[in-house]
């Protein structure tokens, strides 16, 4: 997920005000066999006609920038096509990826249609520990390799490392930011979700956020790094939030009070077409569903009464209970921003009246 910011700038300085974000599930099938992912259980893909009659809407809808995830988003047999064509519209992308197929020759393949950011799956500095999380012998190395290829690159993408926090990383993740010194931007922490035997413990958590958290804004400083969500306490301070996280509800010290504003400006698309306002909601069921891009046109289904009416009664509740931690602080981010903007546009009006 992208920035405040980021999404700013897509929006070429304005706050959006409709999707400009577009996140797409290529396939199921994936290179890793993640003890904590599913996904690469299950089948499907989308098929090329469809993708590229998507990408083509999604220019003419305004969207700014369309993501691939997946599984194994460069597993897909039209990847290079895809991102070819993006480019050739002005289109921004980005990725998600385990990192497994960024070999020398696919990264320069993807260089001649650069991305504007990579995320890479790394879960520990350790290649041991996050070989044997991903189910696959040398994908950490496979990983590093590929940040080390794009860093060849005056122009690279912005680098990204996805780390997912669990029983087993969450004391390496100061070292992982250390790692990063000189090859990668910045580090976005991820609470794990969906297995309780790996979440941390309630004592875990105070010995994250009073011993780890010191040594890894130590890390940040002396590294350049950043964390994604300037936040690096994802799983709460006060004794409420602690207690949440650790049985997986990591929204309760989320600062979102009212509508989602993350589902106002992003868009997601499972391998089926069944588009969602953001990458969270599918696993929640059709009750999101905004409609079918491979029935629907995507700026019908952008415009529909369903899509306003899901995006407005989006708030903090318990289908949001294991929102990202970029999410949470991107919508904080975009509601000080709206609120602003309120602000402005009241004393403008009052002194119009005066």
């Amino acid at each position: 997920m992208l920035t405040a910011e980021e999404l700013t700038q897509l929006s070429r300085g304005k706050t959006a005000k409709k999707p400009v974000f577009l996140m797409i599930r290529l396939l199921k099938k994936c290179t890793a066999k993640c003890q904590m992912c599913n996904i690469w259980k299950g089948a499907g893909e989308i098929p090329w006609e469809s993708l590229e009659n998507m990408i083509m809407q999604a220019f003419e809808a305004g969207i700014k920038e369309i993501c691939f995830t997946g599984g194994e988003p460069t597993a897909y047999f039209g990847f290079f096509k895809a991102i070819k064509l993006i480019k050739q519209l002005g289109l921004n992308y980005s990725l998600i990826t385990n990192g497994s197929n960024l070999s020398r020759k696919n990264v320069r393949k993807m260089m001649k249609f650069p991305p504007s950011r990579v995320f890479v799956s790394i879960d520990s500095p350790d290649p041991k520990i996050h070989d044997e999380i991903r189910g696959v012998i040398g994908i950490w190395a496979k990983a590093m390799n590929g940040i080390c290829e794009f860093n060849k690159f005056e122009d690279r993408p912005k680098l990204i490392v996805n780390y997912v926090i669990s029983k087993n990383t969450f004391r390496q993740v100061p070292e992982m930011i250390s790692l990063g010194n000189g090859k990668f931007d910045e580090i976005n922490l991820m609470q794990i979700k969906g297995m309780p035997d790996w979440q941390l413990t309630k004592d875990q958590i105070y010995y994250y956020n009073y011993s780890i958290v010191p040594k890894i804004m130590a890390a940040l400083r002396k590294s350049g790094v950043k964390i994604r969500s300037n936040n690096p306490f994802i799983f709460g301070q006060k004794e409420k939030e602690i207690q949440s996280s650790t049985i997986g509800n990591y929204s309760a010290h989320s600062s979102r009070k009212n509508q989602c504003s993350i589902s106002k400006i992003m868009l997601f698309v499972e391998t089926n077409g069944e588009a969602f306002p953001c990458n969270n909601s599918p696993y929640y069921g059709a009750k999101f569903s905004l409609g079918n891009s491979f029935k629907q046109p995507l700026m019908q289904i952008l415009n529909s009464e369903k899509a306003e009416n899901v995006r407005c009664n989006i708030s903090s509740c318990n289908e949001c209970r294991t929102c990202d931690p970029i999410n949470q602080e991107t919508n904080r981010q975009l509601q000080a921003l709206a609120s602003i903007k309120c602000v402005e546009r009241k004393a403008w009006k009052n002194e119009a009246r005066n």
